[in-house]
């Protein structure tokens, strides 16, 4: 069984993304090792004609698991729930469904620690889909579709199902494959002509424009401009290495020796600390931090938003408060605080969407795990109040480089004016 890709099977036109796809060959002796495999058909990001397909595979006896997608199509519409007093059935529900996790009192460890927040978030889910409002995300529709492209897509999609259905052949001389690839020539015809179309009205916006405004022109033209290649390279020991399988290898193994080292140091750090030192969250400074969180943030990948927490039960937050202190105790946070969902954000308009150096990613964390590093910032502070350094400026509310440059000045003049030696460094 490997892995090769990616593999760009789909262009519309020159000039937009393509369709990359990773194809996963295996014999048929190990077919028994997919576990579950589904076509999802409905994705908000999707761009392509190609559906994207959900498979479960059994490696070296270990499951890699992935999220339903059904979920990052819709998501709870606050608004609505504010406004028609859904807030108060979500409250009610939140407070029933938190009577199922118990406290833990026994020993504590890392299975215990993930069990318990397990049942925390299922509980919150649970109570959103049995009281809140969703809000329904459209596609992204490129700017030249119109509704005789979608009539002959849909089409070529019944032609497609119907062809796996009876024969799944790529025989010339089936009437099946032949009405799937006329379906398919035509909807391709369709699309030509309607991107004609769009590039030609482009080309008459430029036309009319330029003599009247032409920042939009510029616009258009530099959103044309070829798409930059990069390469991914690593130079060790005067040889450069430009295979992905090197460069991974690579990565792994200054992984192991940077990082390791640091997390054992940690937890011996951990295991030694004295009683008096160490860090206890208080159940009002919960309180505190989770009634002052803000509306309309964006969540991480199990959808729970800032609003899960802040139209809370009492019950809810003492769960939270028990949860922290266990994992300061145990020195172990959920594995599911380690994963993020990486976002592209448009840098600037005038900068070409086909164009990755126009994108800047951010990645999104869990709620809860937000809340938990508010919580620790607080502690970290009363037992550093030294920390930072009061002449910091990087990071620090209400400083700006303004500040550093108009401190090095009065030292650098303070100094100058006493004849003493000046150094200064950059």
């Amino acid at each position: 069984m490997f892995c090769h890709g990616l593999v760009t099977t789909f262009q519309s036109h020159d000039g937009v993304p393509s369709t990359g796809i990773v194809h996963i060959l295996m014999p048929l002796s190990e077919i028994g090792k997919v576990l579950n495999a589904k076509v999802i058909d409905c994705q908000p990001f999707s761009i392509s004609d190609h559906r994207p397909i959900l498979c479960l595979i059994t490696l070296e006896n270990s499951v890699f698991t992935c999220t339903e997608s059904d979920q990052s199509t819709r998501s709870v519409s606050w608004d609505r729930a504010r406004k028609y007093g859904y807030i108060n059935d979500y409250s009610f529900a939140l407070s029933q469904h938190m009577w199922t996790p118990k406290f833990p009192r026994h020993e504590i460890n890392q299975f215990i620690i993930e069990e318990y927040y397990n049942k925390i978030v299922s509980a919150i889910k649970q109570a959103e889909q049995e009281t809140l409002p969703y809000s329904i995300f459209k596609p992204y529709l490129k700017p030249y579709r119109n509704k005789s492209i979608t009539h002959f897509r849909d089409i070529k999609r019944l032609n497609i199902i119907e062809c796996l259905n009876n024969c799944n052949c790529h025989d010339i001389k089936c009437d099946v494959f032949n009405h799937y690839k006329q379906a398919k020539e035509a909807f391709r015809d369709v699309q030509r002509s309607a991107i004609g179309e769009y590039e030609s009205s482009i080309a008459q916006k430029i036309e009319n424009d330029i003599d009247v405004d032409q920042k939009s022109v510029w616009i258009i033209l530099n959103k044309q401009k070829q798409k930059p290649h990069t390469c991914t390279a690593l130079k060790k020991d005067g040889i450069l290495f430009t295979d992905s399988n090197d460069l991974m290898m690579y990565s792994e193994q200054d992984r192991e020796t940077y990082i390791s080292d640091r997390v054992s140091t940690i937890r011996e750090i951990n295991r030694t600390l004295n009683e008096e030192d160490d860090v206890q969250f208080s159940y009002s400074d919960v309180i505190i931090i989770c009634s002052h969180l803000k509306n309309n943030k964006a969540c991480g990948h199990d959808r729970i938003a800032y609003e899960h927490i802040k139209y809370w039960g009492k019950l809810l937050l003492k769960h939270l408060h028990h949860l922290f202190n266990m994992i300061i105790q145990c020195g172990y946070i959920p594995s599911e605080w380690r994963k993020s969902i990486i976002f592209l954000l448009f840098k600037d308009r005038n900068k070409p969407c086909t164009d990755t150096n126009s994108y800047r990613g951010i990645s999104l964390v869990p709620s809860i795990a937000k809340i938990f590093e508010k919580l620790l910032e607080n502690e970290l502070t009363k037992l550093r109040p030294d920390f930072p350094n009061h002449q910091q400026v990087a990071y620090q509310k209400q400083l700006s480089s303004m500040n550093a440059s108009y401190n090095l000045q009065e030292v650098t003049f303070h100094h100058i004016e006493k004849s003493g030696p000046s150094i200064s460094s950059y």
